[in-house]
């Protein structure tokens, strides 16, 4: 068989690419390659309705698609190691892949603490399907949970955990939750959320020291509480599994963003090789990364960005991919308790947010920088504004505040009063 594309990682990422390279046309051979021994599924319902309910795994895509597309799908074909030079794929048991694109999507492994009297596995992760069958055995009722984490999946586990009649205590070693990812006025909402149905949550300390009491754990804080607990979660992240690229020469982004470098149709250093989802760092002007996402959405787009680059190549065409660009406001969502919470665009650093309450739960924080753009906004309980609103973030420059604050003024018509000051001859902010 003539060498094709070879997919390393069979996650939301890989998965979307293989199919999205039909969709564009290529027709040649696609072989996905994944490690976990199961057909690819969807991870974020990982740390919630797979917890709460009866533990199957929703899959991206049927059985029977990969077959019907011709996509050759290895679930238990591990990568060890890439020739870019040979153009090949060596695999953990002694087999190779001859390819002539190669796609990583390798995703991205758990940050995990490192305590003295802690052996391997005791403290748990959420990153695979094996992880989150450990933590559904382990979340009894009555369990107390000691979750190391304040960030997404954390907080979702903490929401799931204390449903299920767990004592969960959450901590963070920043001064509030989710600091990376949202502003404070949403933290503080998140906060009240979760302290409301019984969380303890401590900011602004960090684990000492956890070591084994038997079946269960003692652990010191920084701030000198003593406690147990019967499950520890690692709740800190992630970074992006960059080994495969790394030990082929691949060039990478420094810390602290980290990845694998690429540049708007998901191309690497290495000719023939892309990186699309959580290791993907694309490249700006200068040749540094603007940021490296780790999102659903984000998996999407760069599937199918560098699908469409691959195809085009193989049918004679330019290298550009029509897929929208790699700057786009990004979106994220997390489901934690009765609270749905979207993201769009980059409100953590904004200098001046206005809100905007509907009550009942629902609000909508907007965020602007400190020439007045609107950068970001966040949605409690309100996607159906969710079009609208990245509207409004896209239009960035003409928004106005007070309109936006105000819920007499529909948010449609405080985007078209957007559009038509941008158009505006010599209109500018003040």
């Amino acid at each position: 068989m003539m060498p094709g594309v070879v997919i390393v990682g069979a996650g939301h990422a890989g998965a979307r690419c293989a199919h999205a390279l039909r969709q564009a046309g290529y027709a040649g051979p696609v072989t996905l390659l994944g490690d976990e021994g199961a057909e690819p599924y969807e991870r974020p319902p990982l740390s919630k309705s797979f917890l709460l309910e009866d533990g199957r795994l929703a899959p991206i895509a049927p059985a029977d698609s990969y077959a019907a597309a011709g996509i050759v799908l290895r679930p238990s074909a591990r990568a060890a190691a890439i020739d870019p030079a040979a153009r090949r794929v060596e695999l953990a048991d002694g087999a190779s892949i001859a390819y002539r694109h190669l796609v990583l999507a390798t995703g991205s492994v758990a940050r995990m603490p490192a305590f003295a009297g802690l052996a391997p596995g005791d403290v748990l992760a959420l990153r695979n399907a094996a992880d989150a069958a450990r933590l559904r055995q382990a979340l009894r009722p009555g369990q107390r949970v000691l979750l190391i984490g304040g960030g997404f999946v954390g907080l979702e586990v903490a929401a799931s955990a204390t449903r299920l009649g767990c004592r969960v205590t959450v901590v963070e070693k920043q001064p509030r939750l989710l600091p990376r990812a949202v502003s404070a006025w949403a933290a503080g909402r998140v906060l009240a959320l979760h302290a409301g149905q019984g969380v303890e949550v401590k900011l602004g300390c960090a684990p000492l020291d956890i070591g084994r009491a038997g079946a269960a754990f003692q652990y010191v804080l920084d701030d000198g509480t003593r406690g147990e607990a019967d499950v520890v979660l690692a709740g800190m992240g992630a970074t992006p599994d960059v080994a495969l690229a790394a030990h082929a020469g691949l060039a990478l982004n420094p810390p602290p963003v980290h990845g694998v470098l690429v540049d708007e149709a998901c191309r690497t250093s290495a000719q023939g090789i892309y990186a699309i989802g959580d290791i993907a760092a694309p490249r700006d002007a200068g040749g540094g990364c603007r940021v490296r996402l780790e999102s659903w959405e984000n998996a999407e787009r760069q599937a199918a960005r560098a699908a469409a680059t691959i195809a085009r190549a193989e049918q004679g065409g330019g290298p550009q991919s029509a897929e929208p660009a790699a700057d786009d406001a990004p979106w994220f969502w997390t489901d934690q308790f009765d609270m749905n919470l979207q993201i769009i665009g980059w409100p953590a650093g904004a200098v001046r947010h206005v809100a905007r309450e509907a009550g009942t739960g629902k609000a909508v924080g907007f965020h602007f920088d400190a020439a007045g753009v609107l950068v970001g906004a966040e949605l409690f309980n309100s996607g159906r504004e969710r079009r609208v609103v990245r509207q409004l973030v896209a239009a960035g420059r003409g928004v106005d505040a007070e309109e936006l604050a105000d819920p007499a003024v529909p948010l449609a018509a405080a985007l078209r009063n957007a559009q038509q000051r941008g158009r505006a001859p010599g209109h500018s902010r003040s």
